[in-house]
């Protein structure tokens, strides 16, 4: 038997979004899904309000969890003696309201940018991945959650600092940012040019050094990951899923974790053309499985268009699909995310 988690960040949109009373999700071609539609069970899971953190509750207690900078860049940060990380997002400001959450700038520019910050890496080192910014510091800092950077367009940068006084370094940080950014030949380039400055800098999503969970000793399977986009997901790898460029000729007793995303840019014909792109390359293979009662499958349509978003609503549509459906006796909502991943691997 192999067991499949179909992760589809943002797709949830597509049962809400709705024209002449129907679902956009009814409008994608997926003749592929449409052949297992009725064979399995829909209902809706419990993920929380945060990508990362809701799929790491799938197979560990969230009290465990890294952390968001920690989890993206795990593979850069074990080679580090840093206590302490966070996410950095350049964001413009005015008056102290955020009026562009996610400023295009260069790599360069953030280089620049962060060494004038950090005082040539004297309070803080930090690292690119890709073009986001993660920062060490060498001080243990108390948790505490903090607003996320596609949360703050339009919103009084002060009243979502962080409050705790054993972060007052991290929230002066933010708060002195302005004063040194503005008058930064970056942004006075950019000003030249009519370009949106870089005038804050937000950090977010704080994380420590925690080790992975065991998931393929706890769950006696091989793990694989396939991500059908460039910039993937990386918590599967993190928890030790094998990553891999195709579904076919994967071993029995497999757990084969799938992940597509949208991207909240593009439109929702886009966002169609993804899933039915998806349909026929990836569903078709799985469904020439179910058929032969080789597989089972856990679908998540969340509702997580940008990993740097919380949502206010946390149920996910999800539909399972497995050969003794019939048998089981089946809940509507799942709030333990974990029981239904469970469920899936019995």
């Amino acid at each position: 038997m192999k067991y499949y988690l179909i992760s589809l960040n943002g797709y949830g949109e597509m049962f809400k979004k709705k024209f002449n009373n129907i679902s956009l999700f009814s409008y994608a071609k997926k003749d592929h899904f449409d052949t297992i539609a009725t064979s399995g069970r829909w209902g809706y899971l419990c993920l929380g309000k945060a990508l990362e953190r809701g799929y790491y509750k799938l197979f560990d207690e969230e009290k465990n969890f890294p952390g968001e900078a920690y989890i993206r860049g795990w593979k850069d940060i074990t080679k580090l003696g840093g206590k302490t990380f966070f996410l950095g997002r350049f964001m413009a400001q005015s008056e102290g309201k955020i009026i562009e959450e996610n400023v295009n700038i260069s790599k360069k520019e953030i280089i620049e940018l962060l060494n004038i910050l950090s005082d040539n890496c004297k309070k803080f080192n930090f690292f690119l991945k890709n073009t986001l910014p993660i920062l060490e510091f060498q001080k243990e800092f108390l948790q505490e959650e903090i607003t996320f950077p596609d949360n703050m367009k339009n919103k009084e940068f002060t009243l979502n600092l962080y409050r705790n006084k054993e972060l007052e370094d991290i929230k002066n940080l933010i708060v002195s940012s302005i004063s040194i950014l503005e008058n930064h030949p970056v942004n006075k380039v950019r000003q030249d040019l009519g370009e949106m400055q870089a005038n804050l800098l937000w950090l977010w999503g704080m994380g420590r050094y925690k080790k992975a969970p065991d998931i393929r000793d706890t769950s006696k399977k091989e793990l694989f990951y396939l991500p059908c986009e460039e910039h993937n997901l990386p918590l599967p790898e993190f928890l030790g899923f094998k990553r891999t460029d195709t579904i076919k000729n994967l071993p029995d007793n497999s757990l084969i974790w799938i992940n597509s995303a949208v991207d909240k840019r593009s439109n929702y014909s886009v966002w169609l053309k993804q899933f039915e792109r998806l349909d026929r390359e990836v569903i078709a293979f799985l469904v020439d499985e179910y058929n032969g009662g080789i597989c089972r499958a856990l679908f998540i349509f969340d509702g997580f268009i940008s990993p740097d978003i919380e949502i206010k609503n946390c149920w996910a549509p999800f539909f399972y699909l497995s050969e003794n459906i019939g048998r089981i006796r089946f809940r509507k909502k799942f709030k333990d995310s974990s029981f239904l991943l469970k469920l899936l691997l019995e």
